[in-house]
């Protein structure tokens, strides 16, 4: 992830070689070096530079340490100041160690507005954003700057991680985890992490497990929520493999990205299951099926649906003795983050409507 570390201080070589309890100082050129200086912690990095602060304490406030990273998720190129990404990782005259993650030709450029999108991740990651600023360099580019604040336990390489996250949240490919296409672009991507701290909502449902399908409660279980959600209005994401936990006001926020054990989910059971008891067929569904860090996700994308082929509905309903009756329909829709089943009152409604609008095209 790190290819190489630059300083303006040759005592920050020093100070990296015996905290690493190297036996020459930090070569920032060296693969064996970089892969132990990804793995020191934000606490053990800090007390680092803190020695060296203290031996130039008096012309010296600050130092900072210049990381470039490799941009695995691309081309596999360096990333320096002027590239994609750049991270510095910075002992500040409060002895705090700060990172500044600066992200080119942002596809904001409004503060506050990088702020709601990131906002989710970092608090569900614990992190402090000191400053959030959109900064123009001109030929060089614009860059969307953080100032971040990361747990003690953070290793270096774990913060390059979450960089290059940020990096797709924010930079020009516009990633917003606030909407259906590009939270489904952060799982297919191989980051459903991207999506932690963000609620249920009207686009939004997550699922810690699959459905199983073991038998026709769980099938139809699906059906359901696949129907409520090709029902919205600007289409919605079905993720398998996320946790959720109540927040204070009472949503159901994304907390966990476990996944599910390899070979409990199959894309074409799902397709299959969707094809036999949502009508009409959604048009247009993605399905994607990620292994990350050994445990599969997978990602349901419904783009918007023509108005002429809503509502879809479900064949079958439950009965009080939970079975399934294969002879009734049901219409289930979608309010906020909840499903809710269409009532006789609206589905007669829609009736004569249709019913109304025949009599006049004829």
């Amino acid at each position: 992830m790190i290819d190489r570390v630059g300083w303006d201080l040759d005592e920050c070589a020093i100070a990296l070689g015996k905290s690493l309890k190297l036996t020459e100082d930090f070569n920032s050129h060296s693969a064996t070096h970089i892969s132990r200086f990804e793995k020191m912690t934000v606490t053990e990095l800090r007390e680092a530079l803190a020695l060296v602060a203290g031996s130039v304490k008096s012309h010296l406030r600050e130092l900072t340490l210049y990381v470039s990273l490799v941009d695995g998720h691309r081309h596999r190129r360096p990333i320096d100041e002027s590239a994609r990404i750049s991270l510095l990782l910075e002992f500040d005259s409060e002895g705090r160690l700060v990172a500044e993650v600066g992200v080119l030709d942002p596809w904001m450029h409004v503060e506050v507005e990088a702020g709601n999108a990131t906002g989710p991740i970092f608090r569900s990651y614990n992190i402090t954003a000191l400053r959030i600023k959109y900064m123009e360099y001109g030929s060089s580019g614009n860059y969307m700057e953080f100032r971040l604040l990361f747990g003690d336990s953070w290793t270096v390489g774990r913060i390059a991680e979450f960089t290059d996250l940020l990096g797709l949240i924010v930079g020009p490919d516009k990633i917003d985890p606030r909407s259906p296409i590009s939270a489904f672009s952060l799982v297919a991507s191989g980051r459903p992490e991207g999506l932690l701290g963000q609620a249920e909502s009207a686009f939004l449902e997550v699922k810690e497990k699959g459905y199983g399908f073991q038998n026709e409660n769980q099938k139809h279980e699906y059906a359901m929520d696949l129907a409520a959600l090709a029902n919205t209005e600007k289409g919605a994401l079905l993720i398998i493999g996320m946790k959720t936990s109540r927040n204070k006001a009472g949503q159901d926020v994304i907390t966990s990205a476990a996944g599910c054990s390899v070979g409990s989910l199959s894309i074409e059971s799902y397709n299959q299951i969707a094809k036999q008891r949502v009508v009409p067929p959604v048009e247009g569904m993605e399905l994607h099926l990620l292994e990350h860090f050994g445990r599969h996700f997978m990602a349901i994308l419904i783009p918007p649906q023509p108005e002429y082929l809503k509502p879809f509905l479900v064949k079958g309903g439950v009965t009080l003795e939970g079975r399934t009756n294969g002879a009734s329909i049901t219409i289930p829709t979608r309010i906020g983050d909840a499903r809710w089943n269409m009532s006789a009152e609206a589905v007669h409604s829609l009736l004569v409507a249709a019913r109304v609008a025949l009599i006049k095209s004829e």
